[in-house]
């Protein structure tokens, strides 16, 4: 399998130092070089890029701006710059790596095997197009349902009905579609592996959601604050450290 790769750097020999590594490589195919990142975002947002290269620093919009504007709908996305201050802002928005300029050759093999340990794992996922297929067959979400054991009664619950739990001291709080919330007796990790036949993902150290109730993803702050807004309405913040595990559950758009 060939990979897709573009490279964005406002430098043409930034650009060459890039493609030079990946013709060294197996399976990578330059596709697209960008010199600005307004028009990094562009070709980004055509579709059919597997891997993007982006400079931080460059005109218009940075390559973390271009990471910010692409959302969950990114490809695998790799940093390179002469500036390692931006570090820790390129991995919240789930980069496989971060390379320093100038370039040192060994070091940039190993973020390509990165980049393919991504991949690989990515494919072992359900594809997300099928998967939401298969939960809209006849039956599918109904059939798919684990009992909660809540004081003097035990509740069933289906895999659309979940909708977001709250950690709250030794409890957790469960909100369910069309019911009211109940209380278990119970951790937030407890109740993550009980639910697993369900699509759910922690979002934070206090909140689990389930996907399918997810109507939109927001960042505020330049990016430092991120928030999930649940179809009926209810805003949940996003802690860093579960920021790549929901972009990767919700997954990328198909190409």
């Amino acid at each position: 399998m060939t990979l897709r790769a573009l490279v964005a750097d406002d430098e043409p020999h930034g650009r060459r130092a890039v493609r030079e590594q990946l013709a060294r490589a197996t399976g990578f195919t330059v596709v697209a070089e960008c010199g600005d990142g307004a028009s990094a975002l562009a070709a980004l947002q055509r579709g059919g890029i597997d891997v993007a290269f982006l400079d931080v620093r460059m005109p218009e919009r940075s390559g973390l701006d271009v990471a910010r504007a692409l959302g969950p709908a990114a490809p695998l996305l790799v940093f390179v710059t002469a500036f390692d201050e931006h570090a820790v802002e390129a991995f919240e928005h789930c980069a496989v790596d971060y390379v320093l300029k100038p370039i040192d050759p060994a070091r940039f093999q190993r973020t390509l095997e990165r980049v393919r340990e991504r991949l690989r794992a990515d494919a072992g996922r359900p594809d997300r197009l099928a998967r939401l297929l298969a939960e809209l067959q006849p039956g599918a979400a109904a059939g798919r349902r684990v009992a909660l054991e809540a004081p003097g009664r035990t509740v069933f619950v289906a895999a659309a009905d979940f909708v977001w739990a709250a950690a709250e001291g030794n409890y957790v709080e469960v909100h369910v579609g069309g019911g009211e919330p109940f209380r278990l007796r119970t951790t937030l990790q407890q109740l993550e592996q009980t639910l697993q036949p369900c699509d759910v993902v922690r979002i934070h150290r206090a909140y689990l959601i389930g996907l399918q109730h997810v109507r939109e993803v927001r960042s505020t702050d330049g990016g430092h604050t991120t928030t999930v807004r649940l179809r009926d309405g209810t805003d949940l913040p996003v802690g860093r450290t579960f920021r790549c595990a929901l972009v990767q559950r919700l997954g990328r758009p198909p190409q």
